[in-house]
């Protein structure tokens, strides 16, 4: 008797443990809105599972390669919705300032976010990134050739796109 109240228990309780972290959310709230010092994520970030980890893993070390080549961070953040922003530009602003992402004292970079769920993207850029290497028509460009791989569902292509995209602009 003992045995099958235990047994029962045991499987209870690693019920619990593996439902826990499936009711878990996206924190959008990110360090009560104090920017840090230091960029706290990686350059790319998938909130959607559309990446195997290998292809997260590929993505990153270019995004790095490049963001140190050009004294620039450049990031990627596919996301299933927009949670409580209302656009994706203020999502990806605040997704910028809140995770530490730039460069030197100019806050120099880029950010392409991409909500999966509204179908919206979005680029935020700053310092250098903002008033030198990437006007409106440049993104314009940018946009129009990593949404159609984004729009076949070839989301690693688009993002990888979007990354040498950028690496040519700031040639």
């Amino acid at each position: 008797m003992i045995k099958k109240i235990t047994a029962v228990l045991t499987a209870a309780i690693i019920t619990v443990c593996i439902a826990v972290p499936c009711f878990a959310e996206i924190n959008r709230d990110w360090q009560n809105k104090e920017i840090p010092t230091e960029r706290q994520l990686a350059r790319a970030v998938d909130y959607t599972g559309a990446f195997s980890d290998e292809q997260l893993e590929q993505l990153n070390e270019k995004l790095d390669k490049l963001s140190e080549k050009w004294n620039v961070d450049i990031a990627c953040v596919p996301d299933e919705d927009l949670g409580e922003y209302s656009s994706a530009t203020k999502y990806a602003d605040d997704y910028y300032d809140y995770n530490g992402y730039g460069y030197g004292e100019n806050d120099d970079g880029l950010l392409l976010l991409v909500s999966m769920g509204e179908r919206e993207w979005a680029v935020t850029t700053y310092g250098y990134c903002h008033t030198v290497a990437f006007t409106d028509a440049g993104l314009d460009y940018i946009s129009s050739e990593f949404r159609r791989k984004l729009s076949s569902g070839e989301y690693a292509k688009a993002f990888d796109c979007f990354a040498d995209l950028c690496d040519d602009f700031l040639t």
